[in-house]
This record gives C-alpha cells, sequence and structure tokens, in this order.
C-alpha cells in the first residue's frame, strides 16, 4: 500500500476558478497574492515530513524538424521540437516539522495553507496554442520518511495554474492616454500621409478609431486604393534570435477603398483626402495583448497605400494595438461593433471636397466581421481561434449616429442563408468622410467569359479585394472563362480569398449569369 493516497493542490478565497480550478490576477504592475493549500490523505504515518510547493511559470514554442513553426497538434505521424524557457519560479514551505503526519481516522483529507506574494512583473497572462503556450503550474514535492530508511521518499505532483490580468490593470489602462499620431512627408517615390488613432487601448467588441490623410502622391502618380485592417501578430521564438510569425487566414477587421485614379497634392493635384474609420476589435478573434520570452502576442493596425503604377502598396504603416480583456463580471455591448459616437471628433486638416466622380461604382467596401459578443468571465487561458468570418442577423438602429452630411452613398450587401454582410455607408462633408452601418443593397457588375486577365484584376479590385488577392488572381492567369468556373472553395483555399464576404460577392455574381 502506497504512503500517499491523495496529493492536490487546491485555490483558496479569489483564487478558485470555475470548476474548482486555480486562478489568480497577476502582473501589469499589480500586487498579487495566491493563496491555496495542499491536500494529502496518507495511508500511513508520514515521519520527518516536508511539503514544499513551487510555484513555475514557463513559455514554450514547438517546431517543425524542417524548422518551420509547428502547425498540427503532435500525433505519432507528426512530432515536434519543444524550446521551453522558464521565466518565473518562486518556492514556499507548506509544512517543514519533525511532527509526523498522522492518517485522518475520520478519512478525510489534511489540509496544508500556503501563500505566494507574486512579482509585479514578468506575469504574463496563461496563453495557449498549436505552435506554444504561456503557462503556470504549481509543484507540490512532499518529503518523508519511509519507515528504516535513512533516505527520505520523494512524491511529486504537478498542477496547473491560470494566470489572467488583474481588472485593476484593465481599468487603469482603459483610462490612461493611449494616442497616436504618424505623420510622414511625401517624397519622390513615396506618398506623403498622416494617421492618427485618438485611443490605441480597446476591448474586444469595440471600434478602434482610426482618422487618415493622404496629403500627397509621388511625381504624376495617382492614388488608387487604400486598405485598412486590423490583424493579430503572434510572434514565436526558437532563441533569442529565431522569431517567427503566425500566420492567420483573416484579419479581425478589413476596409478597403478604391479610387477612379486621383492626383493628390502638387500643382496639378487636388486637396488632402481624409478618411475616418471605424475598425471592429472581432471578439471571435481578438487575443490580450502580451510579451514572454518565447511568445509575443500584439494586434496591428495596418495601412496600405496603393498608387496607380503598381499592384503593389506604395507604403505600409503599422500600429501596435493594445486588447485588453474584460472585466471578469462585465457585461459587454450587445452591438458595439461599428456604431459612430454622436458627435464624433473632426479630423483636422486643409478641406477637401469630392468631386461627383470621385468615388467609383464598387468603392469603398467594408468588410467586417462578427458583432455577437457572450458575456463570460476571463479566467480561461487564451487561446487562438480562427473561426470562419460572418454576421448573424440581427437588427441595428443606427439613428443620429453620423453627423449631417452633405452627400451620402450607400452600399451593402444582400441578405441570404440567414447571414446579413455589413455594408459600408460613406458620408461626405467638405473635410472628411466616415464609414459605418446602414441598410441596403448592392449591385455588382455580372463577369463575363470575354474578359481579359486585366479585366477581371480590375473587377476584383473593384469589389474591395486587397492588392494581395488582386495579384493572385493574376499570377495565376484568371481571365474571364476561368472565373466563371470558380467555386468558393477555389477562391479560398487556391487564390487566398481569406474574407467571407468578398467570396460571397464573387460567387454570387459568378451565379447570376
Amino acid at each position: 500500500m502506497p504512503y500517499i493516497s491523495r496529493l492536490e493542490v487546491v485555490g483558496r478565497g479569489a483564487c478558485i476558478g470555475p470548476d474548482n480550478t486555480m486562478v489568480v490576477e497577476a502582473g501589469w504592475d499589480t500586487e498579487a497574492v495566491f493563496e491555496g493549500s495542499v491536500l494529502i490523505k496518507p495511508n500511513k504515518q508520514l515521519s520527518n515530513c516536508r511539503i514544499q510547493v513551487e510555484l513555475r511559470g514557463f513559455c514554450e514554442s514547438r517546431w517543425e524538424f524542417g524548422g518551420r513553426l509547428a502547425t498540427k497538434l503532435e500525433s505519432e505521424s507528426y512530432k515536434v521540437n519543444r524550446h521551453t524557457k522558464v521565466f518565473q519560479s518562486l518556492v514556499e514551505t507548506a509544512y517543514d516539522s519533525r511532527e509526523p503526519i498522522q492518517p485522518n481516522p475520520m478519512g478525510a483529507a489534511t489540509s496544508f495553507p500556503f501563500r505566494f506574494n507574486l512579482p509585479r512583473n514578468n506575469m504574463p497572462p496563461s496563453f495557449s496554442s498549436i505552435s506554444g503556450k504561456v503557462a503556470y503550474v504549481l509543484k507540490c514535492t512532499v518529503l518523508y520518511q519511509e519507515g528504516m530508511k535513512l533516505m527520505r521518499t520523494s512524491h511529486e505532483q504537478e498542477f496547473p495554474l491560470t494566470v489572467v490580468m488583474p481588472d485593476t490593470a484593465k481599468i487603469r489602462m482603459l483610462h490612461s492616454s493611449s494616442a497616436e499620431s504618424t505623420d510622414v512627408a511625401g517624397t519622390s517615390d513615396k506618398v506623403g500621409y498622416s494617421v492618427r488613432i485618438p485611443k490605441r487601448t480597446v476591448q474586444p467588441g469595440e471600434s478602434l478609431e482610426v482618422n487618415i490623410s493622404i496629403n500627397s502622391t509621388p511625381g504624376d502618380t495617382k492614388l488608387r486604393l487604400i486598405n485598412a485592417s486590423l490583424r493579430p501578430a503572434v510572434t514565436y521564438f526558437k532563441d533569442d534570435k529565431t522569431p517567427s510569425l503566425a500566420k492567420f487566414p483573416r484579419p479581425l477587421s478589413e476596409m478597403s477603398q478604391s479610387f477612379p485614379l486621383v492626383k493628390i497634392g502638387g500643382a496639378t493635384g487636388c486637396e488632402p483626402i481624409q478618411r475616418r474609420l471605424f475598425l471592429l476589435v472581432d471578439p471571435d478573434v481578438a487575443v490580450g495583448s502580451l510579451d514572454s520570452p518565447l511568445v509575443s502576442v500584439k494586434t496591428m493596425f495596418r495601412l496600405q497605400i496603393t498608387t496607380d503604377n503598381s499592384e503593389f502598396a506604395n507604403i505600409t504603416c503599422e500600429i501596435p494595438i493594445l486588447i485588453v480583456p474584460h472585466l471578469k463580471e462585465e457585461s459587454m455591448p450587445l452591438s458595439p461593433s461599428l456604431q459612430l459616437a454622436d458627435t464624433p471628433p473632426r479630423f483636422s486638416g486643409p478641406a477637401y471636397s469630392p468631386r461627383s466622380d470621385s468615388i467609383s461604382h464598387g468603392s469603398p467596401t467594408l468588410q467586417a466581421y462578427p458583432s455577437s459578443i457572450a458575456s463570460s468571465r476571463q479566467y480561461s487561458v487564451q487561446s487562438l481561434s480562427l473561426p470562419e468570418p460572418r454576421l448573424p442577423l440581427h437588427h441595428r438602429n443606427n439613428s443620429n449616429t453620423v453627423p449631417s452630411p452633405t452627400k451620402e452613398r450607400v452600399q451593402s450587401l444582400n441578405v441570404s442563408d440567414g447571414y446579413i454582410m455589413r455594408k459600408a455607408s460613406l458620408t461626405a462633408s467638405p473635410k472628411e468622410e466616415f464609414f459605418s452601418d446602414s441598410d441596403s443593397n448592392i449591385s455588382i457588375e455580372s463577369p463575363n467569359e470575354s474578359w481579359s486577365i486585366e479585366a477581371v484584376a480590375g473587377w476584383i479590385r473593384s469589389l474591395g479585394a486587397t492588392p494581395d488577392v488582386v495579384q493572385s488572381f493574376v499570377d495565376n492567369g484568371i481571365d474571364g472563362t476561368i472565373l466563371l468556373g470558380l467555386t468558393a472553395d477555389d477562391l479560398r483555399d487556391e487564390l487566398g480569398v481569406a474574407a467571407f464576404g468578398l467570396r460571397r460577392k464573387i460567387t454570387m455574381a459568378i451565379s447570376s449569369v
């Protein structure tokens, strides 16, 4: 019969999570304490006993043997190399005495409480994905004298601990100043632009406000396309010098607008073009920011500006965005995805009056994603979930959300299969333009089998495709005949059309022929 029939570590008080798991709010320059108990049920007397608990935090990245980031769970046919680094180690003694521990005559376990005063920093939240993780364990070691043996016997067992961002840190970050401004002067070969983000700290389900000004285009080139997106950026390290960025099938949110070749600045160009965007922080994909020695999780705002002399972006600007999880007991707003404030702040800059022909038929296009949000306690380990983009059918009242415009153009996608894809409503005033929600229908030009590769590329671009997607159509030689035979799977798997809305528009247009 073994000396110990039960050994368990449990949380106490606020450190008890759902289903009796152990959880603690720690890190982010916040004082924190973990309180727990060691439950031990001996079958025999434990003499000269010592019970020790180690809290260990570690991160891990997983790699294929060829040096690429792991893309599947390890199995008999798919082996991975694991690189692990311990970044936190604390030790506390729960019991150390020559007084023996006797079996409880009632058969119950004996409890030995302990307490960790946790460091204010270097305690990133728990995180898990196929390619790596940030994890914490409580390792309990029991040393005791067994019979007449001179050496003490050791009994060890590990128990998982979840670390989450403290509510006090969330509140502090949400109320702190996090504005960001970027001004880049134009050159002989680069676009001049400005980006203003009033608040870079957001929560899942909210919208990031971005004010953009295109100030000049180089030489005789003309503005052709603006693409703005929010993208997860999860970086894994094999060691301190070998990073690898995980790839995602779609961004959190994305907006594109094409132009009928507008020259900006200079003697013959128009005034700077300004846009105000509201990008949804998709709660189904968003992951809270964290940083550890082998795993780094960020969300990046990416702006790409394309001119008429290239299919590739002339300018790519990236700005990190801090995503803060919701408070433990907080109920998230029902429909916060793309609502505008009653009186949104104006983006100062030179006046721009859009000409009657300044916006092409197929623009702007807003590719938006889910706004359905479930309220839950943030006690689970953060994980990467990559669902197919879609929007639940629901009613939204957008009255009084956009300042009174001087001109309005509204576009949307048809309702089908129980879902509504949000349309982009562009309202233009003498100084700026806004994107928000509304309800309407879009008319999509039907493709023709006589179209050339260039004609197909132009049509795809007018639907709001990103430069990468347009280039994929060109590289694969998609002309009108091939276009009419494409399926949704072809678009997603072969041509890289990740956005559900764009795939839907293309397949609807093909099926109408």
